[in-house]
């Protein structure tokens, strides 16, 4: 009996669902006091404080000319949300805006460079409360190039940016490399910043990380005696932190693997290639002609 009791509920968890209820439904204007359009990016990411039942919404325009815009949503009743205040962020001063995360009386917002091969920025702010009428910056720090996703260890004492470095135009084509940023919090001053790349860790090994199945995609023109390194073409995009907050867990999408950063010891532990999938032997039809 013992025994069936187990089985039967072993497939009861494996086939339960859950089923989500919409709540409530929110427009985010892209422009300072305009109205809300489709396509504008007016709502790129969001982090929750629940703490003060508080959304951050990060819009992510890219018009050199209009602000950046971090919208503030009151989500104590969630069937009725309601945007307290919405922060603008100079765009003659920082590029597109990436990530906004929050963590205790913190909040963080990465933003590119003006010129997007340059180094970039994470903004951090204290954390919005009722009753104030602006949303207070105590800093801004300068990261790698092209910082995208970000995660806070759960006391919030370290922020970990994936900085991706992105090719891109600076008078002619330059591939940044990418790495990981992390900031230590300093209630006394500016955080420190410890900036880690993956040369050390590639330098010689990569045709053996090639093999995991590691890409390398762009080497470089080698007529014009340009050299594209491995580690220059890794592109870190977003972090997720382990339990035991011993490692950060950073994608490289475009390099079809995940990078392991040891957060105490500041460096990269390892790299797993995320290996292949064959397509083979599925009848998939990815053509749009028919027939």
């Amino acid at each position: 009996m013992k025994i069936l009791l187990l089985v039967g509920l072993c497939i009861s968890t494996a086939l339960c669902q859950f089923q989500l209820t919409r709540q409530s439904y929110t427009t985010f204007p892209s422009t300072s006091g305009g109205t809300p359009s489709l396509f504008s990016n007016a709502a790129h990411q969001a982090s929750y404080d629940p703490q003060e039942r508080i959304l951050y919404v990060l819009g992510a325009q890219l018009a050199i000319n209009r602000p950046r815009l971090l919208h503030i949503v009151d989500m104590f009743n969630p069937a009725a949300p309601s945007i307290l205040l919405t922060h603008s962020i100079d765009p003659s001063l920082y590029g597109r805006a990436n990530d906004v995360q929050v963590c205790g009386d913190t909040v963080a917002v990465s933003l590119d460079s003006p010129v997007p091969t340059k180094e970039g920025y994470v903004i951090m702010f204290t954390t919005f409360r009722r009753g104030n009428t602006q949303l207070v910056s105590v800093g801004v720090e300068p990261v790698g190039v092209d910082p995208k996703g970000m995660a806070f260890t759960t006391d919030c004492q370290k922020l970990i940016i994936a900085n991706e470095g992105r090719g891109g135009l600076d008078e002619s084509f330059i591939d940044p490399p990418g790495s990981v940023s992390i900031l230590l919090r300093n209630d006394l001053g500016s955080p420190a910043h410890v900036n880690i790349n993956f040369q050390s860790f590639l330098e010689n090994r990569e045709a053996a990380y090639q093999a995991q199945g590691v890409r390398w995609v762009y080497r470089g023109d080698h007529t014009a005696g340009i050299v594209n390194n491995m580690w220059d073409d890794l592109e870190p995009d977003q972090v997720t932190i382990s339990m035991d907050q011993r490692f950060a867990y950073v994608s490289l999408p475009e390099n079809n693997a995940i990078a392991r950063i040891d957060i105490n010891a500041y460096s990269v532990n390892e790299i797993f290639g995320l290996g292949l999938k064959n397509w083979t032997l599925f009848r998939t039809d990815t053509s749009d002609q028919d027939g």
